[in-house]
């Protein structure tokens, strides 16, 4: 093999090292940003899940509470006409 030809191997196997080492970190980095993304997401369905469950508690509690407060605006009402007719 003559020179020219050696120099020419040294450099192509030069480049596709360095090509094969910035591949390499490329796919770590890629790998840490896809976990940081679950982590992410399951934080995200975490607050999904609190934020349903509060729903389902206000949807469930506005029942008894209306219930309630129409009791209460009932025996207010009751008192209210009590105290006009001891008037």
């Amino acid at each position: 093999m003559n020179q020219a030809a050696e120099v020419l191997l040294i450099i192509v196997s030069s480049v596709l090292a360095v090509f094969l080492v910035v591949l390499i970190i490329i796919g770590i980095k890629f790998i840490q940003v896809m976990n940081g993304l679950k982590r992410l997401m399951k934080q995200a369905e975490k607050i999904a899940d609190s934020a349903e469950a509060v729903g389902e508690f206000f949807r469930k509690s506005s029942g008894p509470a209306s219930v309630v407060k129409t009791l209460a605006n009932i025996v207010e009402s009751a008192l209210k006409h009590k105290r006009k007719e001891e008037k």
